[in-house]
């Protein structure tokens, strides 16, 4: 799927719809060709191909099209995900698309970030101190949800320190 106000983007990754999960085993490396296809009434500011909350390629439309029409193949050799995005130059306001993220696995494990998941962990935090204001009553329903979800994000957390090595946050895959 591509969430857009305004380009139309029809991407594919190795001829795969965004929401695909490329499997690898341990050791295994993907070269991957990002495509697309763009329709726009506005001039693009740029074009970028994200890989874990990194820029991995961000062209202007006339570089792209001085490329060919081709981005830079991603190198996968880790979990993780990538998307497509492109933004206008609307002066009046802001007109993008950006597609689904396309994911990968190694092993059947898949990229947890450290600072996603002390995010939600806060989160959660804040949104107790939140429930802590009910009467008793309203408060109990929402106590095993509240523990479950500490169970899930705790879970989660011991599994981005082992996903996470150093200089991930910095590789852009």
């Amino acid at each position: 799927s591509v969430a857009t106000n305004g380009p139309l983007l029809r991407p594919t990754l190795q001829g795969y719809l965004p929401g695909h999960t490329f499997e690898l085993e341990p050791g295994q490396t993907l070269s991957l060709t990002p495509e697309l296809q763009l329709t726009v009434q506005d001039p693009v500011d740029y074009l970028e191909v994200i890989v874990n909350g990194r820029v991995h390629q961000s062209a202007r439309l006339d570089e792209f099209a001085a490329a060919g029409g081709r981005l830079s193949p991603l190198v996968v050799d880790r979990p993780g995900w990538a998307l497509i995005r492109v933004v206008t130059e609307y002066p009046d306001h802001f007109r993008a698309a950006t597609s689904a993220p396309w994911f990968f696995t190694v092993g059947g494990r898949r990229r947890v970030s450290a600072r996603s998941v002390e995010f939600f962990q806060q989160w959660l935090s804040e949104y107790e101190d939140r429930l802590k204001t009910l009467p008793p009553k309203k408060l109990e329903r929402h106590v095993p949800l509240v523990r479950a979800a500490r169970v899930f994000w705790k879970r989660l957390a011991q599994q981005a320190a082992t996903t996470d090595g150093p200089g991930d946050e910095n590789r852009g895959n």
